[in-house]
């Protein structure tokens, strides 16, 4: 089994069950079938960008979300979203649309800035 079919399984799974959605509401809402969603989650389907993107949209998130970026380790994406989730909502979203636009993090120094800035802002 292909780690990048795994690590896209976790995120996919991740999303989907971070937003209380059944494999059928996220099939409903991504005109993807629920039997191709959880072969996906399952990390047994060869994924189509195509779907994957639609999956996505669904989620309201960028397909860089669930792809693997081999510049941030697993547990320094796992701890920026933890960190992301402790904010207050309206931080919380700010942040999210400056991940965004700023495309993926690069390295060590940019995730330390990151996390710097949300702890700032969850002092306030």
């Amino acid at each position: 089994m292909s780690t990048t079919l795994e690590y896209i399984a976790e995120r996919v799974k991740y999303f989907r069950t971070q937003q209380n959605l059944s494999l059928e509401e996220l099939a409903n809402k991504s005109d993807v079938t629920r039997n191709y969603i959880w072969q996906i989650e399952q990390a047994t389907a060869n994924v189509s960008i195509n779907k994957l993107e639609a999956i996505c949209t669904a989620l309201n998130i960028d397909l860089f979300e669930v792809l693997p970026n081999s510049k941030l380790s697993n547990d320094s994406a796992l701890l920026l979203a933890n960190k992301i989730n402790s904010l207050p909502e309206e931080n919380k979203e700010l942040v999210t649309k400056i991940l965004r636009l700023s495309g993926t993090l690069k390295n060590q120094r940019d995730l330390q800035l990151v996390i710097d800035l949300l702890q700032s802002m969850h002092r306030n």
